[in-house]
């Protein structure tokens, strides 16, 4: 073969080649989309609003304040979706006072406990006969212990008993090592069936944020359990050295 024939040849395997390279990696990236798409089953006609809870300052503010926890499980949520393929200009940040009726048709993403976030609790009573049917809800106690209820079992948080002890050990609670609980349902918007909602709430804020890092790393493996379907599940969460070291499901339910 001459060297115009090795040329040619050479250039033919190379783009054959890179063809090949481009459509395996197309095919991997949709394998790997496909799953965490499902899992959210975000319908596309609609933007996706995360809505969080306003952090009340003594000063006035000339932007709404989120709790660092919030603002991390807000992150690591958007990124989930961004990877299952969702354009970052059609995901938008409100905190509760500020999102409008209309919003509210949206595929919405709702962080932090009832306690916290005023549209959280308007989400759980709009889905009463749903979670009174699965007896799954959250609930704050007079002394101030909270807890996580799913199909008749009770998790309850145990950071404030955690706190009490390294405080008498004389060490800095915040560093922990802390645990909490977390609620995560992806159900159909009550207030439009037309779209999707997520709800990610803890006992305490580490869960929240914790249950994000749940969902966003094991988005790939519910999304296969799942198979688009609604579902609820119980995240207990570990929290060490600032930062989330383990997570764990204790309680999963595909909704029928």
């Amino acid at each position: 073969m001459d060297i115009l024939g090795q040329a040619i040849a050479f250039a033919g395997g190379f783009v054959a080649a890179l063809l090949g390279t481009s459509a395996y990696e197309l095919l991997r990236t949709w394998w790997a989309r496909h799953p965490i798409g499902s899992a959210l089953n975000f319908d596309h006609q609609h933007d996706a609003v995360f809505v969080y809870p306003l952090r009340v300052v003594d000063k006035p503010i000339l932007v709404p304040r989120i709790a660092i926890e919030d603002f991390i499980a807000v992150n690591d949520m958007q990124r989930m979706l961004v990877s299952a393929g969702w354009s970052i200009e059609r995901i938008r940040m409100k905190d509760e006072t500020q999102l409008q009726p209309q919003e509210r048709q949206l595929n919405l993403v709702i962080v932090s406990a009832p306690w916290r976030n005023t549209i959280t609790k308007e989400a759980l009573n709009a889905l009463r006969p749903l979670l009174d049917k699965y007896e799954i809800g959250a609930e704050q106690a007079p002394d101030g212990t909270r807890r996580v209820l799913f199909r008749g079992g009770a998790f309850v948080s145990p950071t404030y008993e955690q706190e009490r002890k390294l405080e008498q050990e004389g060490k800095q609670p915040s560093a922990g090592p802390l645990e909490d609980y977390a609620l995560v349902l992806k159900v159909r918007n009550p207030w439009n069936h037309g779209a999707s909602m997520v709800v990610v709430m803890g006992l305490r804020g580490i869960g929240t944020w914790g249950a994000a890092v749940h969902l966003r790393d094991q988005a790939s493996q519910i999304g296969r359990r799942t198979k688009g379907q609604d579902f609820g599940m119980v995240v207990k969460v570990r929290y060490e050295s600032w930062n989330i070291v383990r997570t764990e499901e204790h309680a999963f339910l595909v909704f029928g």
